[in-house]
């Protein structure tokens, strides 16, 4: 058995952004396994920190909002995808 396939038989998985969009880490549930591959990812790219994600709609609806604020201008097509809307609408944003 490859090594990513034993470890993830071990921890398991969790389907969002484990270490800012939950409350995993003050309930105890953050795996050490999580923070080192996040912590891994980020000196391979070079970056102060990584976040990881498992699907892209947790994905989509937290980045926007987490970068565009209210009053910020967003341009995008308004055939986007529903995650998308959705990160457009927390984002509070002025959409165009």
């Amino acid at each position: 058995m490859d090594p990513g396939h034993s470890t993830g038989r071990q921890v398991g998985n969790i389907s969002f952004a484990i270490r800012y969009t939950s409350d995993l880490n003050r309930l105890g549930l953050l795996l050490d396994v999580h923070i080192h591959l996040e912590e891994k990812l980020a000196s391979y790219f070079g970056a102060e920190q990584a976040i990881l994600y498992s699907y892209g709609f947790s994905t989509i609806a937290s980045a926007i909002p987490a970068y565009a604020k209210k009053g910020d201008i967003i341009y995008a097509d308004e055939c986007v995808n529903f995650a998308i809307q959705k990160g457009l609408d927390a984002s509070r944003s002025k959409i165009k």
